[in-house]
């Protein structure tokens, strides 16, 4: 692999192939208020973080959750709701919309799980083009809205 050489941290949870349509990539610039110069080829920055919320690799990072903790069967992801903090990104390359890539993914998550890390790793072939970085805190319960009988949802 060229590029930024050192394995980021963590327990390898798997690889995606991952890409992002033209019309995905404009949608996710309107989404954002990015126009005029900002609506080039390239995806905007904060794009891989779309990535990590596909539902495969959702499904991926807790059953890693579930082994990394201790809290469950290997493989059995522990209950709650993965809450997005925070994210980083390094470039080494811009991304670009309609491009496939391969999407390397490691836990980084410490038994308390009061936080923990998804690193992601994005390739073009062997040539690192980005260092994503998601920080997520395990919620035990999702706060969802509830049906009233005479106000319908609130």
């Amino acid at each position: 692999m060229t590029g930024m050489a050192v394995q980021p941290p963590g327990h390898p949870v798997g690889r995606f192939q991952v890409h992002a349509s033209p019309a995905e990539a404009s949608a996710f610039r309107q989404a954002l208020g990015v126009t005029g110069t900002g609506t080039g080829p390239g995806l905007p920055l904060t794009y891989p973080v779309r990535w990590l919320a596909l539902p495969e690799v959702r499904a991926a990072v807790q059953q890693a959750l579930g082994g990394a903790t201790g809290t469950g069967q290997p493989g059995e992801a522990p209950p709650g709701v993965m809450v997005h903090l925070q994210q980083r990104f390094t470039y080494a390359s811009p991304l670009q919309a309609g491009a496939r890539y391969a999407m390397a993914l490691y836990l980084e998550a410490d038994a308390q799980l009061d936080s923990f890390a998804v690193h992601a790793e994005i390739l073009s072939g062997d040539r690192l083009c980005c260092r994503a970085e998601g920080r997520f805190a395990l919620v035990a319960q999702a706060i969802a809205p509830q049906k009233s009988a005479t106000m319908g949802t609130r």
